[in-house]
């Protein structure tokens, strides 16, 4: 079911929905991407470690690694945003992902398309997340693939 702007500007109105900024998803992403990059660490820590003075012998295993750190992130955003409708990133600060039909948590399905624009989009230079820019809803482009919206929680 397709939702038009105002229809959905009068739903987020009368059930007194907030939009999330930009900022605040932004603030959110680096939580959660700073989470995955220390989890990451540990998972590979003794990997690197072993490496330690082989500049060149890193960055192999840095290109050897990174499927890892996509699946990683992938299989986190999509079972928390499935989960909890946030990850934890969006948790900490209080906002959370719905879908505008429904108004709750993305299913499944949702989420790992969600995950997966959201992961193209950072191979290419976060070109997803430009979709938000002068959007009333800043609603980027794997926001708008599966429907989602990014509300404040209160």
């Amino acid at each position: 079911m397709q939702i038009s702007d105002e229809k959905l500007e009068e739903i987020l109105f009368r059930e007194e929905i907030r939009i999330s900024s930009f900022q605040r998803r932004l603030f959110a992403f680096l939580i959660d991407d700073f989470l995955m990059t220390i989890l990451f660490f540990f998972l590979f820590f003794n990997s690197f470690y072993a490496l330690r003075n082989n500049p060149e012998a890193i960055v192999d295993l840095l290109k050897e690694t990174f499927f890892y750190l996509v699946l990683l992130r992938s299989v986190y955003h999509s079972l928390f945003t499935a989960l909890y409708g946030a990850s934890i990133g969006k948790i900490l600060l209080k906002i959370r992902i719905i879908r505008v039909d429904t108004l709750d948590n993305p299913n499944l399905l949702d989420a790992v398309v969600r995950t997966f624009f959201k992961e193209i989009g950072q191979m290419f230079f976060y070109v997803t997340y430009f979709f938000a820019l002068g959007d009333k809803f800043v609603r980027t482009l794997h926001d708008r693939v599966v429907k989602t919206i990014v509300i404040m929680q209160d």
